[in-house]
């Protein structure tokens, strides 16, 4: 089965425009837009991972009636399910230790566990793994090096809490490529909300055909600024499928340094 799926991606049956050398040109841009978790850093690709240290280390350090990977993959279960539910997601400034207590509960019952101290302890070694585990993809400065050099003006638009959201910019040093930033948390508004897509294109001066929005959420970053009239560029890490009647992106990439080879 893997193999078919492998060979509809790579054969493209739903018309998508991948990214190959001998491809396709996007012209007449001057905006690049960009999202920052899972685009420029790999920040919920290393959830999974953080949440089995954590628990690892809980059954390290104190006696529970299971074991780590069990624990963690119904933590990720949960938890996946909780962020994939759009109606649900919290907008802007968002406690996620509050957040994480109600995924954790829900676990915990799902299992017929009851132990606050466990829930507890993974509360407060959590981040310290996710934190330990996020990275900035490797083409990254390179990528907004080029672009920014070439006259291109550069926008990113995150959502999330905004005093987390700065912290992971400032780490990564990504400030440094961008004209304006846009976060939820400080904005008050987050993708894929039509007004901070107009925000950014106000800014730069642009008509919403001469911009590109580039990011891993096919719903946030391909869908929405489509409708908009923008360019949708899906990073695609994981080689998902659309069906025929999904809005295409305008190109699919799996890194963002394939931009070079379309963007004119």
């Amino acid at each position: 089965m893997k193999y078919l799926i492998l060979y509809l991606y790579l054969f493209n049956i739903n018309n998508v425009r991948i990214g190959k050398k001998d491809d396709i040109v996007i012209e007449g841009i001057k905006a690049l837009f960009f999202d920052l978790d899972d685009t420029l850093i790999c920040f919920g690709g290393v959830t999974h991972q953080a949440w089995e240290l954590t628990c690892q280390q809980l059954t390290n350090e104190m006696e529970i009636s299971i074991d780590a990977l069990t624990l963690a993959h119904q933590i990720n279960v949960i938890n996946d399910a909780y962020w994939s539910n759009e109606e649900n997601r919290p907008k802007g400034n968002v406690d996620f230790q509050l957040v994480r207590k109600g995924i954790l509960r829900k676990a915990f019952d799902s299992l017929d566990m009851n132990n606050d101290l466990a829930i507890a302890f993974l509360l407060d070694h959590y981040a310290y793994y996710k934190e330990k585990a996020i990275y900035l993809y490797s083409d990254v400065h390179e990528t907004l090096d080029y672009f920014h050099s070439h006259g291109y003006k550069l926008v990113l638009i995150t959502n999330g809490d905004g005093t987390r959201q700065r912290e992971k910019i400032l780490r990564f040093d990504l400030e440094k490529h961008f004209d304006l930033i846009l976060i939820e948390g400080e904005q008050g508004i987050g993708k894929p909300d039509r007004r901070v897509y107009q925000k950014a294109l106000d800014f730069c001066d642009v008509l919403a055909n001469q911009a590109c929005m580039v990011g891993d959420n096919y719903l946030w970053e391909v869908k929405a600024p489509i409708e908009y009239g923008l360019k949708g560029i899906w990073v695609n890490h994981n080689g998902e499928i659309l069906s025929q009647d999904d809005i295409q992106p305008t190109l699919m990439i799996q890194q963002i340094s394939e931009l070079i080879s379309f963007i004119r």
